[in-house]
């Protein structure tokens, strides 16, 4: 409808009553639609905080990276096309009312201030959440070496994003990123071997059970052959 509106307005040159009455409500739609966002941010970072072990914070972060850029589209896409709007509502005050077009300018850009503090505190949120769950792992590394560095990962994608993403709005931020703990020779060794073992437990767990029903069908076969003998010697 913005678009619509924006093309006759560039035929035109100004903006008609007809095409003002389309989209006058349409920053109705888009702050439910920014709204809705940032309450998904909110959701993925006390998601991450929930967790305990690195074995569930390592899956959280995963989906985080994925879905924290995907809300961060939508809301670059909100914020284009409020601003977008802004330019409609500014030719329309200049139109109707010239005496207030400053004024309508100044209210404008208050506006636009607070939705990017808005989304500043939300991203600002997320990322000191990202910070928690990428200490935790790499104080649990010794036990964890595959899962620890892989929440290092996903956090450092997630930082990339939002700093990409505040760039694009103009927001002022410091890139954040981590580095995965490092360990001594001796504890790296150790913690190798940790998970050598833990990546193993699966399959020892099934040559375990395999070997088990073997011994059952072998024990249930030799009970049957006793019972055969048993009844050859009663008749």
């Amino acid at each position: 409808m913005i678009g619509r509106v924006m093309t006759k307005r560039e035929a035109a040159g100004r903006v008609t009553d007809d095409s003002w009455s389309t989209v006058q409500d349409v920053p109705g739609k888009i702050a439910d639609v920014q709204g809705y966002a940032l309450l998904q941010l909110k959701a993925i970072a006390t998601k991450m905080e929930g967790k305990r072990k690195v074995g569930g914070l390592a899956q959280s972060t995963r989906e985080a990276e994925r879905e924290v850029q995907e809300w961060l589209a939508i809301l670059a896409r909100c914020f284009q096309l409020q601003d977008a709007f802004d330019v409609l509502e500014l030719d329309r005050a200049l139109d109707a009312a010239p005496e207030e077009l400053d004024a309508c300018r100044r209210g404008l850009k208050a506006d636009r201030q607070e939705r990017l503090e808005t989304i500043s505190q939300h991203t600002g949120h997320l990322l000191d959440r990202m910070d928690a769950a990428v200490g935790m792992a790499n104080a649990k590394i010794f036990w964890n070496r595959t899962r620890s560095p892989a929440v290092v990962q996903s956090g450092n994608h997630v930082a990339t994003g939002v700093y990409d993403f505040h760039a694009l709005l103009g927001i002022e931020s410091d890139p954040r990123s981590w580095e995965e703990r490092q360990l001594g020779s001796a504890a790296e060794m150790g913690s190798q071997a940790i998970q050598k073992t833990k990546d193993m437990a699966p399959y020892v767990a099934a040559g375990v059970g395999l070997l088990g029903v073997a011994g059952l069908r072998k024990k249930l076969q030799g009970q049957g052959t006793t019972e055969e003998g048993s009844a050859s010697a009663d008749r």
